[in-house]
């Protein structure tokens, strides 16, 4: 297998925030991938586990390379997004997850919707998937969330752009 560049980015993403594999360039061109001792214990994930890390991963740096709110890895706001991206995994296909964040993008660069890049529309990955107490304060706050019972913008979005556009369309 060929590794490719997001491949590396994954790899260091992980060797950053977890310590747990690292890549290291090999002298003809190309990559390997070392795991320290001191984590070979680690090993004993099941192949959906290790799977389920890595999509976590790359959705978290697909959010960022989205740019709604880019958020820096190791983070107490990085933990606790990866942790709500591995439990949405094991229902939903990283596909759907990724069309919910690109319909989430889509509703606030649509200047016919409701949303805006203010508060609290604009929410980082670790409230995409549910508020936290901050969050629900504010959906208390603003009349247009409340009347529309918004539980989370994930399950706003998951269902298309068309859908959520129409709505969150301005009336």
């Amino acid at each position: 297998m060929k590794i490719t560049e997001d491949h590396i980015r994954i790899l260091q993403s992980l060797s950053d925030n977890y310590g747990i594999i690292y890549q290291a360039p090999k002298r003809h061109g190309g990559y390997e991938i070392i795991i320290p001792d001191k984590v070979r214990s680690l090993r004993k994930l099941t192949k959906v586990d290790a799977r389920r890390r890595i999509n976590s991963e790359q959705l978290f740096l697909y959010w960022n390379d989205l740019k709604i709110i880019v958020h820096r890895g190791g983070t107490k706001t990085h933990k606790i997004a990866i942790g709500k991206l591995n439990k949405y995994l094991k229902t939903y296909s990283p596909d759907c997850i990724k069309k919910a964040m690109r319909t989430y993008k889509k509703l606030l660069d649509d200047p016919n919707t409701l949303l805006r890049d203010e508060s609290p529309f604009k929410i980082g990955l670790d409230q995409f998937f549910s508020f936290n107490e901050y969050g629900r304060d504010q959906v208390k706050n603003w009349p247009v969330l409340r009347q529309r019972g918004i539980k989370s913008w994930f399950n706003e979005c998951k269902q298309g752009h068309m859908k959520a556009r129409l709505k969150w369309r301005i009336l």
